[in-house]
């Protein structure tokens, strides 16, 4: 029986089931390991800062108006919010210290 543009239905079954076949292989392959959170700002090759892995659960503590610390900073110029990590911010509960 043709079916597909003239291939059989054996032919496509045996294609889905190598298919099936690779991916479970695939998911056999040890992922590569993480490396442990350093702490550190990580850049590209280029020197542009890269987003710091799970920066979306960090938690919120608070946003300000002009909170430039330099003799040059123009008052009331930048609005920043501060995040934390989710470690530093368990640490703190637990020692009341930054």
């Amino acid at each position: 029986m043709a079916f597909w543009g003239g291939r059989s239905i054996a032919r496509l079954a045996v294609f889905i089931g190598a298919a099936i076949a690779s991916v479970a292989m695939l998911r056999l392959i040890p992922a590569a390991p993480v490396p442990a959170e350093s702490g550190a700002p990580q850049y590209t090759p280029d020197g542009r800062l890269l987003l710091p892995r799970g920066y979306r659960q960090w938690i919120y503590l608070s946003s300000g108006l002009g909170m430039e610390y330099s003799p040059t900073g123009k008052p009331g110029s930048e609005f920043t919010n501060v995040f934390v990590k989710p470690s530093a911010w368990r640490q703190f509960v637990q020692t009341g210290r930054w």
